[in-house]
Formats: C-alpha cells, structure tokens, sequence
C-alpha cells in the first residue's frame, strides 16, 4: 500500500485535516482527545445497545447525540455520521433498524481503531 492509499483510507474513517483545523493546528491535542475517545466510546457503546434493546427512543437519541458530537470533536467521520442517522432515527419516534445501525457503530469504532496506527503523527507535527 503506497503512502497516499494509507491517507486515503484513513480520510474515509479519520478527517484529520480539518479536524487539526478545528484544534487550532495542535496534533498533540487531537492525540490526547482520541486516547481519551478512545477510553470512552466502549463504554458509551455499550450504554448505547442497553437502550436500543430496551427500546428507548428518548435514551438512544440523547446516547446517540452525544456519541455524534464526541466522533466529531475528534474527526471520526464514519462514526460521527452513523450517530447521526442512529439520532435522527429516534428523534423521528422509530428505532426501526436501530440494532443494525448500532451495530455499524461498533464496526465504525473498530474501524477508527484500526486506521489509527497508521497516521503518521511526525508529519502532521512537523506540518
């Protein structure tokens, strides 16, 4: 895989470019917001599955805005836009396909795990 398919495939799941725009150009701080993304969002997907299986549309929507805005703060575009469709779901009162869409999170996340050994941290340091 040459350089810029490793970008490629890390832009699909991780914009980091606008993401460090965001965060005043401070890769050091993206870091420290994904560790702790990272740390956060297992937890916060379980939360989310608890309330899908119980059928709470109120309790998905709010789980699912706050995993929304948490994938965004730190550029998880795959994430972000899957918590999204999750949210807008239960805020139309259905949580109709809510367990698959849950389950795409999952793999979202996993996915975001799995791009982010492959950034290259010393160039966007060095910019």
């Amino acid at each position: 895989m040459t350089r810029a398919d490793a970008w490629s495939e890390i832009a699909d799941v991780l914009s980091l470019e606008s993401t460090l725009d965001n965060l005043g150009g401070d890769p050091e701080l993206l870091r420290e917001l994904l560790q702790f993304f990272l740390e956060i969002a297992p937890q916060q997907l379980d939360e989310l599955q608890a309330v899908v299986a119980a059928g709470d549309t109120a309790a998905v929507s709010l789980q699912a805005h706050s995993m929304k805005g948490g994938a965004a703060n730190v550029g998880a575009v795959q994430m972000a836009a899957t918590a999204r469709e999750l949210e807008m779901l239960a805020r139309g009162g259905s949580l109709t396909g809510a367990e698959a869409l849950a389950a795409r999170l999952r793999t979202d996340f996993a996915n975001l795990q799995a791009v982010l050994p492959r950034v290259d941290w010393q160039a966007l340091i060095a910019g």
